[in-house]
């Protein structure tokens, strides 16, 4: 919004109307020529301002993928490396499931001759009860019958 110059009364009355009209007129019109140069150089300054801020952007973002990329990088290392060990734990399971059955076989014996112990233990310890009982109750029967 321009302003205009204005001049005093007595300004008018010193010059003339039309010496005082046209100093006004000159003013207003270095006051529009300033303007117009501030407007330029502010868009100037604008438009410098965008380009910096647009290479500093593209520049951000160049640094972010770079840095992204080599994140990735570390992350498939470390991924890989993950993988091989999963892959060497999966080849012991693999082992170990292959001697499972000989295990369980094994483990199968060792019961079996657990249970035959248990019954010889058994058969002794009924044996060594049952045949003096036996050979008391004949006893007893025959000191009743007399």
């Amino acid at each position: 919004m321009p302003v205009t110059a204005k001049l005093s009364r007595r300004f008018y009355d010193q010059l003339g109307d039309d010496v005082a009209n046209e100093l006004v007129n000159w003013f207003n019109a270095v006051d529009e020529t300033y303007r117009n140069q501030l407007r330029e150089l502010n868009e100037l300054n604008w438009e410098r301002f965008r380009s910096e801020l647009r290479a500093e952007g593209i520049a951000i973002r160049s640094d972010v993928e770079k840095r992204l990329s080599e994140m990735d990088k570390r992350l498939d290392a470390r991924f890989s490396a993950i993988d091989a060990r999963f892959s060497a734990i999966d080849t012991h399971f693999a082992r170990v499931e292959a001697n499972f059955p000989t295990l369980e076989q094994r483990i199968d014996a060792k019961f079996a001759r657990c249970e035959t112990r248990m019954y010889k233990a058994m058969f002794a310890f009924w044996t060594a009860t049952v045949i003096p009982l036996a050979a008391l109750i004949l006893a007893l029967n025959g000191a009743f019958q007399r």
